[in-house]
């Protein structure tokens, strides 16, 4: 190593420093002395890091450039989450500029050197700039200010696949001196380090700095610009803290409204708040929504049927009306709309329904898969709310289809499939017959999202499991209903 690279420690600067932080130095052979402070961020639910970085010149210095550009790796070696399940995030480099709204990603192997002008305006700073696995962040966020680094460059590799040799037998000898486990006799770890090792990643940037002649140590320091970092759990009551200024752009949910997604985490976090239990807040939660939606579900189901019966009684009309203007299509849908108006048969509200449910499923689809209270947690026979419920666990992918594997028995799915197959024989027949074509079909759906759910987050597949049996319940409710609308149009007026 040269000596070039050596930092020293400046215990001396610690102690005069009422901070809580760390102090380091080192002079190059022209005289410049770099230092570096990180301090880490005071208070509870707080991952954030700060590094002070300044440059002077020593007495007798032969370097006089007014700035000098320094590298600085931003965020490093990232290992994916080892999820086990569909749909897991991998690692994503993620950057955004302050003139942009919408944060850009890329895969695991690298971006290319991104320039950004010298003398640019608050518009061309850079905003956001890391990685971010399932549940964790490492990433540099803009604070602005005097102290604000101005940066010219930002870029990502991905690590040479030809080295995976020593990066395996490196992690092994860490894991074995450090933590006294031998990793190839522990599947869990040796998994995760094949899949992490292929994707990790170094994220790097340059920060044009002011070189101050003639400045003392405690001068420099005061002049240092201020690096921001936040390196922890990608948690919503984390991340989301005012202290961190843009950094809550990361918490999106992908294809579904964010305030949708929002508002059921809210209902979540409130009974999470009260029984402590990540299980019972998602089985609340749905009792909550599905709940509040049963008055509005069966309404919808009502007008459905009572449509159904009144486009059946109009058939025959229909089909004359069909039959009289065959050779004007135009002139029969006017007919036809007048023929339903004066019949009181209106647009049914049906659909309205399905309507609630799409971004309320996708919201949960793209939420509860990074909601990192669910990670680790265990709920009766599950042991990780965050993956799949293993039942019972092989060990091993008995069967992989690429898009679908079978690595566990997962009882929610299945059970999901036999509740949604109940619901369907327990409504009541449609008498029109393109909504009896559509429930044909619909029945079809269950066994889809069996295949789709099958190794994603138990904490959905509990969703779908109870949000079944409120349908069922649900469907009882509306026969009872539809029976009674029916005997009523039956007696005579």
């Amino acid at each position: 190593r040269s000596p070039l690279l050596q930092w020293t420690r400046d215990e001396a600067a610690e102690a005069a420093s009422a901070a809580n932080d760390a102090i380091y130095t080192f002079t190059t052979p022209a005289g410049l002395i770099y230092s570096k402070q990180w301090v880490l961020g005071a208070g509870e639910n707080r991952y954030d890091l700060t590094l002070r970085l300044s440059v002077r010149s020593a007495a007798g210095a032969t370097a006089k450039a007014a700035t000098v550009d320094v590298a600085l790796l931003t965020s490093s070696g990232h290992l994916r989450e080892d999820i086990r399940g569909a749909f897991a995030n991998p690692n994503d480099i993620m950057w955004r500029l302050s003139s942009e709204s919408d944060l850009n990603d890329e895969n695991p192997h690298g971006i290319g050197i991104h320039e950004l002008p010298i003398e640019g305006t608050n518009r061309d700073r850079l905003a956001l700039f890391g990685m971010r696995t399932a549940y964790f962040l490492s990433m540099y966020y803009r604070v602005p200010g005097p102290d604000e680094p101005m940066i010219t460059h930002f870029w990502a590799t991905g690590e040479d696949a030809s080295r995976r040799i020593e990066y395996d037998a490196n992690l092994t000898k860490f894991w074995k001196e450090r933590r006294d486990i031998d990793i190839t006799t522990v599947p869990s770890i040796g998994t995760r380090i094949s899949r992490g090792i292929p994707e990790l990643l170094h994220c790097w940037m340059v920060a044009r700095l002011p070189v101050q002649h003639g400045a003392s140590a405690l001068a420099a320091q005061k002049g240092a610009q201020a690096f921001h970092f936040y390196v922890g759990p990608n948690k919503r009551g984390a991340v989301r803290q005012d202290v961190y200024g843009s950094l809550d752009t990361i918490i999106t949910y992908p294809n579904a409204p964010d305030f949708v997604g929002d508002i059921l985490l809210w209902i979540y976090d409130f009974w999470l708040g009260i029984f402590g239990s990540a299980g019972l807040a998602v089985i609340l939660m749905t009792m909550c929504v599905r709940g509040g939606l049963m008055p509005l579900s069966v309404r919808n189901q009502l007008s459905m049927r009572k449509y159904g019966r009144k486009v059946a009684k109009l058939k025959p009309k229909v089909a004359e009306l069909q039959k009289k203007f065959a050779k004007n299509p135009k002139k029969l849908r006017d007919e036809q709309m007048r023929l339903y108006k004066e019949n009181g048969v209106g647009f049914p509200s049906g659909c309205l329904m399905m309507l609630i449910q799409i971004p309320i499923f996708f919201s949960l689809f793209s939420a509860l898969r990074v909601e990192y209270t669910l990670r680790g947690e265990a709920f009766m026979w599950i042991k990780d709310l965050a993956g799949p419920d293993r039942l019972v666990d092989f060990g091993e992918r008995i069967v992989d289809l690429g898009f679908f594997y079978v690595e566990s028995v997962n009882l929610l799915p299945i059970l999901m499939v036999g509740l949604s197959i109940l619901h369907t024989r327990s409504m009541p027949k449609p008498a029109d017959e393109q909504q009896a074509q559509q429930m044909k079909m619909m029945k079809w759906l269950p066994i889809i999202f069996a295949f789709i759910l099958y190794n994603y987050t138990a904490a959905l597949a509990i969703y779908m499991v109870l949000s079944s049996t409120v349908a069922i319940i649900e469907s009882k409710i509306v026969r009872a209903k539809d029976d009674a609308d029916k005997a009523a149009d039956a007696k005579p007026a």
